[in-house]
């Protein structure tokens, strides 16, 4: 159950960033809003088909992330805690930055998997050192390492969804 309303609340979260996130752009400029309507007018056919599959790849890509983050062995839920050397402990987790998703859409060529969506992120590693395990694992956590992450994932037509 507490899986389930974190998932519910982390979308909610995604969506009203993605919504102020699109709010500001209308807004940005006075008419920024209207040259972006006036421009997806002009769009081909083609152009407006692989915009609309492109909002659905990035809405499937953050959703992914969010069960990414939290299934993750090595997650902020599954804290590592080692001792080191120097008799400190050291507590580390990996998660993806949800801020640093780069979504990318292929038209392909074979009908039954007509597109391939691409998702870029980068999975930090967050580590905290304190004189003891718990020090470690409750203190305040930096970042220490980024590992940037491509992943393919295709959509397939018959499901009408995206998958690996």
């Amino acid at each position: 159950m507490k899986e389930k309303t974190t998932i519910i609340i982390m979308a909610l979260v995604i969506s009203i960033c993605l919504a102020a996130t699109a709010c500001a752009a209308q807004n940005q400029g006075g008419k920024a809003g209207s040259q972006m309507a006036s421009a997806n007018n002009d769009l081909s056919p083609l152009e407006k088909e692989l915009a609309k599959v492109h909002e659905e790849f990035t809405t499937f890509a953050h959703s992914f992330v969010i069960k990414l983050n939290q299934n993750d062995l090595t997650g902020k839920t599954r804290i590592q805690v080692s001792k080191r050397a120097d008799g400190k402990f050291r507590a580390t987790y990996t998660e993806v930055d949800p801020s640093s998703i780069v979504c990318q859409v292929k038209k392909t060529t074979t009908p039954v998997v007509p597109y391939l969506g691409i998702l870029k992120y980068k999975k930090k590693t967050w580590e905290c050192i304190g004189d003891t395990a718990q020090s470690a694992k409750t203190g305040k956590f930096i970042s220490t390492n980024a590992k940037a992450t491509t992943e393919y994932h295709n959509y397939n037509a018959k499901k009408h969804r995206w998958g690996r």
